[in-house]
């Protein structure tokens, strides 16, 4: 398993795909700390992602300048002349572009990877919310797939996508697997406790003498005492269960819909 793992690495590594993400255009009513925001998210996520190696707007200010740069946000799915520059200036594979708008209360981000000699679209998607962090889990998905659309259509690696996230982790079905296992035997020695009080009680001609009359009382009176605990057990497997369910369990999976050519449904932590 680990030399599988360790060669799953290395060749994902010898495939990376290089990536410029000059930043975001936006319209006037999106304040430039919020689009730089989403940007340096957005390309930490991209680097979470694995397989790519990102160069930041910060970067490609240094090669191009900051008047260049600002130029180059406002490059079309058409424009050969931008990618071209960006292509021989940086010797990046792709472009990542994207823009962000008000559209009533949401917030609209569109994002597209362009290959950065034809200037055709490898992917593009889009999703718009009110909601802060479903604009950054939608960040996050589209990242994701980002990765690996570049990968399989740039490198021709497929990259298996990751399973949705769960709660239900150890710390949380241990207990009220726990929980369980007592809350049964505490019910099945209530009923025999019981069971046997009642055959005492109607002189239940089959108990014997007195001697086995009195062993079985207290056989009864004994599980009735080790049911209550094994009642109190139950409670608390349950009630730490929950307990670890709703504080200490990882964040849950955020079903996250976009849109675009690539239409899919990713499963986002959001933000480590």
């Amino acid at each position: 398993m680990l030399p599988l793992a360790v060669a799953s690495y290395l060749l994902l590594a010898a495939a990376e795909v290089t990536v410029a993400l000059p930043g975001f255009a936006g319209t006037p009513d999106v304040p430039s700390q919020k689009r730089d925001f989403l940007v340096e998210y957005f390309s930490e996520r991209l680097t979470a992602a694995g397989g790519l190696t990102v160069t930041t707007p910060s970067q490609i200010a240094a090669v191009l300048g900051v008047e260049r740069q600002k130029q180059l946000l406002g490059c079309s799915d058409n424009s050969e002349a931008c990618s071209a520059e960006l292509a021989g200036a940086l010797g990046v594979d792709a472009l990542i572009i994207g823009s962000v708008a008000k559209v009533g209360e949401e917030t609209a981000v569109t994002v597209k990877a362009l290959d950065a000699k034809t200037s055709k679209v490898i992917a593009s998607m889009s999703g718009r919310d009110r909601r802060e962090e479903a604009v950054l889990d939608f960040l996050a998905a589209a990242a994701t797939q980002l990765s690996a659309e570049l990968l399989r259509k740039l490198r021709g690696v497929e990259v298996t996508p990751r399973s949705p996230p769960s709660r239900f982790g150890v710390k949380v079905w241990l207990p009220a697997a726990l929980g369980l296992a007592a809350g049964v035997t505490s019910a099945a020695l209530f009923g025999y406790a019981k069971s046997s009080e009642g055959r005492l009680k109607s002189g239940d001609p089959t108990v014997g003498d007195q001697a086995a009359a009195h062993r079985l009382a207290q056989g009864a009176s004994t599980a009735q005492l080790v049911s209550g605990v094994m009642l109190g057990v139950a409670v608390a497997g349950v009630a730490v269960a929950c307990l670890f369910y709703f504080l200490f369990a990882d964040e849950p999976a955020r079903r996250v819909e976009l849109a675009g050519p690539l239409s899919f449904t990713a499963w986002s932590r959001g933000a480590p």
